[in-house]
């Protein structure tokens, strides 16, 4: 189990429920067109990496918990590659270790670095993915 919480906060079920009531009025101030829409999604193995494009983009790793994690790439290919095998994200390890349903790789092609880094953050301010920087969130 992932210790997401500390002891001065009060309870796990607090801190999860206002996480919960968080997420929801960050999804229902959202317009359903600022939603992603995917190019491509493969399961999350190192063995699918063939099918990964190799252009830039952001890339999303989710299972039916929800969106875990979301990142751009000059090369999405090249990045799927490293998360598959080095695992930096410790709380994106430990979630893939035990994921609900299929986990998932997928991914929104940009034409540049440049706009994938725009859509990276504002997808995370309105998703807020658990394995991500919440440095991101206030932004």
């Amino acid at each position: 189990m992932i210790k997401i919480y500390n002891e001065n906060i009060g309870s796990r079920k607090k801190l999860l429920d206002d996480f919960r009531g968080y997420i929801i009025k960050s999804l229902s101030n959202a317009n359903k067109s600022d939603y992603p829409k995917f190019d491509g999604s493969i399961g999350f193995s190192i063995f699918e990496k063939i099918y990964a494009p190799k252009n830039a983009g952001v890339y999303f790793v989710h299972d039916l918990r929800g969106i875990l994690y979301i990142g751009k790439a000059r090369n999405i290919h090249n990045r799927f590659a490293q998360h598959a095998w080095i695992r930096e994200n410790k709380i994106l390890f430990k979630l893939s270790q035990n994921p609900f349903g299929r986990l998932k790789f997928s991914w929104v092609n940009t034409k540049d670095e440049k706009t994938a880094d725009k859509f990276e953050k504002k997808w995370i301010r309105i998703f807020k993915p658990i394995c991500c920087d919440k440095y991101y969130y206030k932004q």
